[in-house]
């Protein structure tokens, strides 16, 4: 629900077109909205405003950020294994850690948890090649450019840096199609 005179407005659920467009029409009134929508990846988002109808233009002169999360579990460290990367993975001479089990984790491997995520700052440059409604392919290309690190990347950091495993990624994003 949205209420009168709030300067930030707050939405569960944004997956519905008409929410979409409600939000849309109040930051033009100046309001920030913070919601959710539930797709894979910030670019993602993007095409689905594309597809059912929003403007471009619209796009572009609203839209500030796209975050994309995924919550991780953490290997255990009294137990966590060592093996050497997939050859796949052209990661040569890293040691990569799974998950073994013991009784500081119940037998999981795993203990806590972190998030991975992608951050997507939409700055002029991407505003322009939204209004201009280029293909994502060349608007993921310039965020790549401009320092967008997607959640495959910040993922696979998590797993060389040793505090997750390669299967905890894969299972969160689609970095599994390329390994395997």
């Amino acid at each position: 629900a949205i209420t009168q005179n709030s300067d930030v407005i707050m939405i569960e659920d944004m997956n519905q077109n008409e929410i979409i467009n409600l939000c849309f029409n109040e930051v033009l009134a100046d309001r920030l909205i913070l919601g959710q929508m539930n797709y894979g990846y910030a670019f993602d988002v993007i095409d689905h405003l594309f597809r059912i109808g929003v403007s471009p233009t619209l796009i572009a002169s609203t839209l500030l950020f796209i975050i994309g999360q995924r919550k991780i579990r953490l290997l255990c460290e009294n137990c966590k294994e060592p093996y050497p990367a997939p050859s796949k993975l052209n990661l040569k001479e890293s040691t990569l850690y799974r998950a073994k089990g013991c009784n500081m984790c119940n037998k999981t491997g795993y203990q806590g948890c972190s998030y991975i995520h992608e951050v997507l700052v939409i700055n002029e440059k991407m505003k322009s090649l939204l209004r201009k409604k280029e293909p994502l392919e060349k608007i993921e290309e310039l965020a790549v450019q401009e320092g967008f690190i997607s959640l495959k990347e910040s993922g696979m950091k998590k797993v060389l840096s040793g505090v997750t495993s390669l299967e905890e990624v894969m299972s969160k994003t689609s970095l599994y199609e390329e390994v395997i």
